[in-house]
């Protein structure tokens, strides 16, 4: 099911002709180390859909993960997101978040399907395209909740994860330049590759 879901993302990506589609190309470092990429792509279509897609692929040694975020809005709304996270090509977590009218079903890999009454306008997905100026809290589709950012300085975003760990992000023209962030003791960086 959730296989389809995302083909049927891809699909409305490359058969929406009449789309502006920003792409975002992220060279991923650990350490210095280059281990990856994220490509981070916005769709708006002339009917006020966004689409949001964030594919991540890390290679370690005897380790690689992929993970997949989408997310579909319409009217500045969100209506649908899914995350997954697959480690050797074994899925290990997913979560889908729809709206049903005035709430939203959230089901995951580890828990009972939950609702919450609330409206979603912007999302951790966005966060590549997006400055978000004059936010206090934004939603996550990894962990189907809200967390806190804020401001720490001229275009800088600090966003906290329910285990006390920052991702630290970096703007210019409102643009996503750099993410940094800490993972397994090290510290990771997302950098984001300038086209000439």
């Amino acid at each position: 099911m959730k296989t389809i879901i995302q083909l049927a993302f891809l699909l409305i990506l490359q058969l929406n002709l009449a789309a502006n589609v920003r792409r975002l190309e992220y060279s991923v470092y650990v350490s210095g180390n280059k281990v990856g990429m994220l490509d981070a792509v916005c769709t708006l279509s002339s009917d006020s859909v966004r689409i949001i897609s964030l594919q991540t692929r890390l290679s370690f040694p005897f380790r690689k993960v992929f993970s997949n975020i989408q997310a579909r809005y319409h009217h500045n709304t969100l209506v649908y997101a899914s995350s997954e996270k697959h480690i050797n090509e074994e899925l290990q977590e997913w979560i889908t978040v729809s709206k049903q009218q005035e709430r939203y079903r959230i089901e995951s890999h580890n828990a009972e399907p939950r609702y919450f009454n609330s409206s979603i306008s912007f999302s951790v997905g966005l966060l590549y395209h997006y400055e978000p100026q004059n936010k206090s809290s934004i939603f996550s589709e990894r962990l189907g909740a809200y967390v806190p950012i804020k401001a720490t300085g001229t275009s800088v975003y600090e966003m906290r994860q329910p285990d006390g760990k920052t991702n630290v992000f970096t703007y210019r023209n409102g643009i996503c330049t750099e993410m940094q962030t800490e993972m397994m003791a090290s510290r990771v960086k997302f950098k984001l590759n300038e086209t000439k």
